[in-house]
């Protein structure tokens, strides 16, 4: 399979992230491995038991699908995404949506960066492509499921309807009702996404020069941090992108508070320096964290300690 290249997609919202870098505890960490196992015995003994329990787990899930970013409104509210396609061995194009980084890697020359998105807006978006694309593709180079574009057609009209209903006040089909692959259940619409609206984490268009010094000279002093990242959270409906730190570092818990709080102290300084108003909230993770790790895959740490003074 091939990239090629859609219209230009936007992501919305991102999970509430905490202060102290983590995810709050009603927002689950994107974790498909129930998706997938539902999958494979989906295919392994394809029944509408089987089949049911797949499209209840695949419409609470979050996919990645492959994409690049090409700007920001003139409002600096919204990421210009636009999304990598695949072609099959008939030259068709398809949506490529993988349950995590460890699929996507099974391309031959993966792409650097992905959005994570809520099934319900990938096939919102599928739908938008009629007549240019013939499907999505789960996990391409692994599973291979493929939605054509009638079933998506089908479960955009019954996401649509569903939505209706929840703002007239009505009530949905109960959840686990079965349906066949092109009609989901009804309760499983956007609404109901746990995880929110589209996440992207990207690196700015411009870095904060002066404040990243000052972070390179402290960090020096600190042993424990080998390499930092300053990235953006992508928030298309709660303003402009949101800065994100995200720090590799070895140590115990008090050094690592003491490490955030100066950070955090640091970045209050620059905006105070740069008499900033009404500054965004800055946001500080370790690299080892979910979105973090996922985060800084392929992007270039601004500090990077050095080995015996050489490196």
């Amino acid at each position: 399979m091939s990239g090629n290249k859609p219209p230009l997609v936007k992501p919305k919202t991102v999970p509430n992230i905490n202060k102290n870098g983590g995810v709050n505890n009603n927002v689950p960490k994107i974790d498909n491995s129930i998706l997938v196992k539902s999958m494979e015995v989906f295919k392994a003994d394809p029944n509408p038991s089987t089949q049911n329990a797949f499209i209840s787990q695949l419409f609470k899930a979050r996919l990645f699908v492959p994409c690049t970013k090409v700007g920001q409104d003139d409002d600096k509210k919204q990421v210009k995404l636009q999304f990598m396609l695949l072609k099959n061995k008939n030259g068709e194009s398809l949506f490529g949506a993988f349950t995590d980084w460890d699929q996507i890697r099974k391309q031959q020359n993966p792409p650097k960066e992905a959005a994570a998105l809520p099934f319900t807006e990938l096939i919102k978006a599928a739908a938008a492509q009629k007549g240019t694309i013939k499907g999505i593709i789960i996990n391409p180079f692994e599973h291979g499921l493929l939605l054509d574009e009638k079933t998506i057609g089908q479960m955009n009209d019954n996401i649509q309807k569903a939505v209706e209903k929840i703002k007239a006040g009505q009530v949905a089909s109960p959840e686990g009702a079965s349906v066949p692959l092109s009609q989901p259940a009804a309760s499983q619409t956007a609404d109901d996404d746990p995880l929110g609206d589209v996440l992207y984490i990207g690196e700015p268009l411009e870095e904060p020069y002066d404040l990243l010094s000052e972070y390179s000279k402290y960090f020096k002093s600190v042993k424990g941090v080998q390499s930092a990242y300053y990235l953006l959270i992508y928030r298309s409906e709660k303003g402009e992108p949101t800065p994100l730190v995200v720090v590799d570092f070895k140590g115990d818990k008090e050094t690592k508070d003491r490490l955030y709080k100066e950070i955090e102290d640091i970045y209050n300084e620059n905006i105070y320096k740069e008499n900033i108003e009404n500054p965004l909230k800055l946001t500080i993770m370790s690299a080892g964290e979910k979105l973090a790790k996922d985060g800084i895959i392929n992007k270039k740490p601004f500090y990077q300690r050095k080995v015996f003074g050489i490196f």
